[in-house]
């Protein structure tokens, strides 16, 4: 969903005026205007906790109902709530999904091609970690024990052809049983040096908090 989409919804679901409504967010009419008709992109810094006042909403909330559409949310909701909170640690979402043609007949998606603000050359990739598993059940995965090296296999094969980038963020939902045990075993294996690193991260997205973060890459 767009930041003008956004704030438009949320003025006419209070029956507000975009007088009285650019006096509630502490801001001109003008400026409200140039939100709504798509001038203006995000919100500022202070304009955002002006938001999350208004609507009692928190800043990953309100990010993630801006960034994404309620079909995404609702489909991609691990992966929403984690690019929410990458975007307010400083990082620009340009793709989402981001999707990679392997070959001519074979395509990966990923959730996320995102860029540090002002380090252009800092692109990482995201993807939750059912995106590594698409063709077998986590719950074989757990039960076989080279997981990891079949893992490995899958993210060497995907990003040896892909455009210069910095890293991978591999999610595990903590409040998933299995995903956290996914997680867990990560401890156990370390992958040989590659030209970028691979990060697991274990987040919870009703708190939009990284519960873990562990670097597998030597």
């Amino acid at each position: 969903m767009a930041f003008a989409t956004y704030m438009k919804n949320i003025r006419l679901d209070c029956e507000e005026s975009q007088v009285s409504m650019a006096k509630k967010m502490n801001i001109s009419v003008t400026a409200l205007k140039l939100i709504e008709n798509g001038t203006t992109k995000f919100p500022s810094d202070k304009l955002l906790e002006n938001i999350c006042e208004y609507t009692k909403s928190s800043q990953n909330d309100v990010i993630m109902h801006i960034l994404f559409d309620e079909e995404d949310i609702k489909n991609r909701y691990l992966a929403c709530r984690y690019l929410a909170y990458m975007y307010l640690l400083g990082w620009n979402i340009t793709v989402s999904p981001f999707e990679l043609h392997l070959t001519e007949n074979y395509m990966r998606t990923f959730d996320a091609k995102i860029i540090k603000k002002r380090e252009n050359k800092n692109i990482v990739i995201v993807a939750s970690c059912n995106r590594f598993f698409e063709r077998i059940s986590i719950n074989d995965v757990l039960e076989d024990k080279n997981f990891i090296g079949y893992l490995g296999d899958a993210v060497s094969l995907t990003l040896s052809i892909m455009d210069s980038f910095r890293g991978l963020h591999i999610l595990f939902d903590n409040k998933d049983e299995k995903q956290h045990k996914m997680y867990d075993l990560f401890e156990e294996g370390k992958y040989r040096h590659l030209d970028f690193y691979i990060d697991v991260v274990l987040f919870d997205p009703d708190r939009s908090e990284v519960i873990g973060n562990k670097r597998v890459t030597k």
